[in-house]
């Protein structure tokens, strides 16, 4: 069976050091990467977020059937998590709404110009074992189906 689950964290923009650095409030984390600071740069806060549908759904399969049946749980797994953020989306979006602020669209480490090493920093700051996502040596989300990004924050209504 599916869990999905997800976290955030709203933070606020302190500095865009052009070409590619954003300070995150406090000097908590510097941000580092061309398309971080492009999406970043002119906005007012970052919420980063993690969302995951779990691993519960992966079992062993057996026979000729199971290559299949495999794709087909890939496949669901991999629309529930964008389910997940958009609904995430909403969760934020609502909160936002009361002071007119919305959402810029995400971006992920691993994106072009943004390097998955950057992953690192997001998850010092979430905290993601709590809804069971780890990360690997290599920068990727266990499990797979998992997604970590940050959406930026700008005055306006949503319509």
């Amino acid at each position: 069976s599916f869990r999905p689950r997800f976290q955030y964290r709203l933070l606020q923009v302190a500095a865009a050091q052009a070409p590619d650095t954003i300070v995150l409030q406090n000097e908590m984390a510097t941000l580092h990467g061309k398309a971080i600071y492009r999406r970043l740069a002119r906005t007012q806060a970052a919420v980063l977020f993690c969302v995951t549908v779990g691993d519960n759904y992966a079992k062993k399969m057996d026979g000729e059937d199971a290559r299949f049946e495999a794709i087909f749980i890939d496949a669901v797994a991999s629309t529930m998590v964008q389910a997940t953020l958009r609904r995430l989306r909403e969760t934020v979006q609502n909160a936002l709404d009361a002071q007119a602020l919305k959402l810029t669209p995400h971006i992920s480490p691993g994106y072009p110009g943004w390097d998955l090493s950057e992953q690192a920093k997001l998850f010092a700051l979430l905290q993601p074992e709590k809804v069971g996502i780890r990360l690997s040596a290599a920068f990727y989300m266990l499990p797979p189906k998992s997604l970590s990004g940050v959406f930026g924050v700008v005055p306006g209504r949503t319509t």
